[in-house]
């Protein structure tokens, strides 16, 4: 009888184990769609247009987020990139920074509001529907 029980015990283990590495198996696959469309995304606005301005003519808010990232950021290993494009038919701002850990953190509307990508949905459209892309301002490795 302890046998039997063992082995049914066994054979839900073994079950539940299965399960576990096909779910893990398929959020894994869902999480490299995730990332290689988000790194489309980012090689392509790295080919965009560079359309450089004067840092005094930036926005006030965007112009303090730069001297922020200036005087905060070690630039002996990277640039730090920003980007004006359109998303439903008004000005964003991106800021790409390759030593942050969060690519799409650095995502403004016209008034400085940091956008919040609390709905997949939204980053998606984002994604796919912004344009006008152009880099317009670039932080300098020192």
């Amino acid at each position: 009888m302890l046998l039997l029980q063992n082995l049914k015990q066994m054979k839900i283990i073994k079950l539940l184990f299965a399960a576990l590495l096909l779910c893990m198996g398929i959020m894994g696959c869902e999480e490299d769609k995730k990332s290689n469309f988000e790194e489309t995304f980012i090689s392509t606005i790295q080919k965009v247009k560079v359309d450089i301005v004067e840092k005094n003519s930036l926005p006030n808010w965007l112009r303090n987020k730069v001297e922020e990232l200036e005087s905060n950021i070690d630039l002996s290993t990277t640039e730090i990139k920003v980007f004006q494009g359109k998303w439903k038919s008004q000005k964003m701002y991106f800021i790409l920074n390759n030593l942050s850990s969060c690519v799409f953190c650095e995502v403004y509307n016209n008034e400085g509001i940091k956008i919040n990508w609390t709905e997949r949905n939204d980053f998606n459209a984002f994604l796919n529907h912004s344009d006008s892309w152009k880099c317009i301002y670039i932080i300098k490795m020192r």
